[in-house]
């Protein structure tokens, strides 16, 4: 969102239609059309704008109550634009804005990453002081013939993440047997759930929030709706000090690839990984494994697994993943994970070109259309 408002700002820029830097109350005292071109400068501006964390959050305050004909995705790219220059201070406020926004506006699914992103921070903050340092009891794999032909490393991988993912299994399945919510017929509801939580930070929130479900046979409007709700429950389990839980969450978070706020969500739960002594790469790839070669149905996204390796660090899950396109190559139906592992193997053979494991990211396609044949 930011990325493409900025684009769109930058050519009005080239072009002359868009005015110079102003100061915030110079913005302030502009009316309608000037007002949103002074908007759009900042938005262009991103990281050279001189406008403060502060002074963004008073433009978004005039926008909802002076100026609401303003067009949304300049409030959605101001905001985002507000939470990658704001303090700790003004967390709160942030937490404050987002809930004000109206429980039907697309803007809450633009929103909300990077505040919660802010509100992980404090949470982080907290764990580097006193990392909990996990232990899980081992799982046995099931005698498959995939079994004779891994290698030790990968085995104890996939039993690794087998067990990892007990906990988190468990309470979601307790969840959906105790209450299913449909979230078509009861966005308001999981919106104000959401806020609730957001300003309030009760505990009990993780367990609200997995109520909710997408029931509909229709997709649309589905990725957005599991990007905030993965999201929200992984936070509320790590806030709730549910931390065996939120490491099988961590793993079942849906991110976009295109949103720079997803980058930096991923860089903290693999952090929150690591402060729980856990090995990210090993953990990412044992689940990998047990996900594409059969030792468990997890309703877990490849795209997803593979964007949360550390594009800095690749060859901690690199040596994995490479056994596990060799394993599963025959296998009817996985052509997308040995798709998505061939620019592995350039990569390997091409280490020193620099952006490429980024570049892969943000360029390899998904050819599954349903986020539910993803989840398959």
């Amino acid at each position: 969102m930011l990325r493409l408002t900025g684009l769109i700002a930058a050519l009005l820029m080239l072009t002359g239609c868009l005015p110079g830097n102003t100061g915030v109350e110079a913005i302030l005292d502009l009316r309608g059309k000037a007002f949103e071109d002074a908007v759009l400068q900042e938005v262009a501006l991103e990281e050279s704008s001189s406008l403060s964390a502060e002074d963004l959050i008073r433009l978004l305050r005039h926008i909802q109550v002076e100026a609401k004909g303003t067009p949304s995705y300049y409030f959605a790219s101001l905001f985002q634009l507000a939470c990658l220059r704001a303090e700790s201070s003004q967390v709160g406020g942030l937490a404050q804005l987002f809930a004000s926004i109206p429980l039907d506006s697309p803007d809450r699914y633009h929103t909300l990453p990077p505040v919660l992103t802010l509100i992980m921070e404090r949470e982080l903050v907290q764990l580097r002081a006193t990392p909990p340092l996990l232990k899980f009891p081992e799982q046995d794999l099931p005698s498959l013939k995939w079994q004779k032909e891994m290698s030790p490393s990968l085995a104890t991988a996939s039993r690794f993440a087998l067990s990892a993912l007990v906990p988190f299994n468990e309470t979601r399945k307790a969840a959906a047997e105790k209450q299913r919510i449909d979230f078509q017929t009861n966005g308001p509801l999981y919106w104000k759930t959401v806020d609730r939580f957001l300003l309030d930070q009760p505990n009990g929130g993780a367990d609200e929030l997995l109520a909710f479900h997408w029931d509909s046979w229709c997709g649309t409007g589905s990725d957005a709706f599991y990007e905030s709700h993965t999201a929200m429950i992984f936070f509320a389990l790590v806030h709730e000090k549910r931390y065996a839980e939120a490491v099988g969450a961590a793993l079942a978070v849906t991110t976009s690839a295109e949103e720079s706020s997803s980058e930096r969500f991923n860089a903290q739960r693999r952090e929150f990984l690591t402060l729980c002594g856990i090995d990210g790469g090993k953990l990412i790839a044992g689940t990998l494994a047990a996900r594409d070669i059969g030792y468990c149905n997890q309703h877990l996204s490849r795209s997803d697994l593979l964007r949360l390796i550390d594009r800095n660090q690749p060859e901690q899950a690199l040596k994995y993943l490479i056994e596990i396109e060799r394993l599963v190559s025959h296998q009817v139906g996985t052509e997308y994970f040995v798709q998505a592992i061939a620019p592995l193997r350039e990569l390997q053979e091409s280490r020193g070109k620099r952006g490429f494991f980024s570049n892969w990211f943000s360029s390899t396609p998904n050819p599954v259309e349903s986020r539910e044949a993803t989840l398959r």
